[in-house]
């Protein structure tokens, strides 16, 4: 509690706006402008936070877009953010991730788009879902797509809001598709043991 507190005041303090209020939630955010700007005039967008640890066992994250633009919440292995984060557009992005996933031998039976919620597993499965706003993530999935995030979720079929489940030790890397330069880390670690 105290640690939610915390970290709380410290968001509001540094940028003057609180991002939530909980410390399982994540809120895409603008106008916090990191030195990222773009030829085309575009600033950096960002999670808010965008480095959380919790434990094993711990409480669900909850990524909320405030914002007026859509987002996708999308784990992948952090070679492919890499490459795929250089971009400046959605398009690039999603031509780059269907040659990576026809490359490793996924068989494509629908075009991917940052609209489609879908999902990856660790043997070249792609499995496509409508929107799930509660997901868990484990050690067999090698990507995960959230579908459009968007604070207006009667837009294009979006979600407001996505919640996920973490029950293995691990580092998950995201990003957003659509603003491909919005990353960020998800570290679940073992809880310490608790001794009398």
């Amino acid at each position: 509690m105290l640690v939610s507190i915390l970290l709380s005041f410290l968001l509001t303090f540094s940028f003057g706006i609180a991002y939530g209020t909980h410390f399982g939630h994540i809120t895409i955010v603008s106008n916090v402008f990191t030195g990222r700007e773009f030829s085309n005039g575009t600033k950096s967008l960002e999670f808010l936070p965008n480095n959380l640890t919790i434990k094993v066992g711990g409480e669900p994250i909850r990524w909320i877009n405030e914002l007026k633009e859509p987002h996708t919440v999308t784990f992948m292995p952090e070679s492919l953010i890499t490459k795929l984060s250089k971009f400046n557009d959605s398009s690039n992005v999603m031509y780059n991730l269907s040659n990576f996933l026809k490359k490793n031998n996924t068989d494509l039976k629908t075009q991917l788009t940052p609209e489609t919620q879908f999902l990856l597993t660790s043997n070249n499965e792609l499995l496509t879902s409508q929107k799930n706003n509660n997901i868990t993530l484990n050690k067999s999935v090698a990507i995960f797509n959230s579908g459009i995030i968007s604070a207006n979720n009667n837009q294009n079929n979006s979600l407001s809001d996505i919640t996920i489940n973490f029950p293995e030790e691990g580092v998950y890397r995201y990003m957003c598709l659509i603003h491909p330069w919005t990353t960020g880390t998800i570290n679940i670690v073992k809880p310490e043991p608790y001794f009398r």
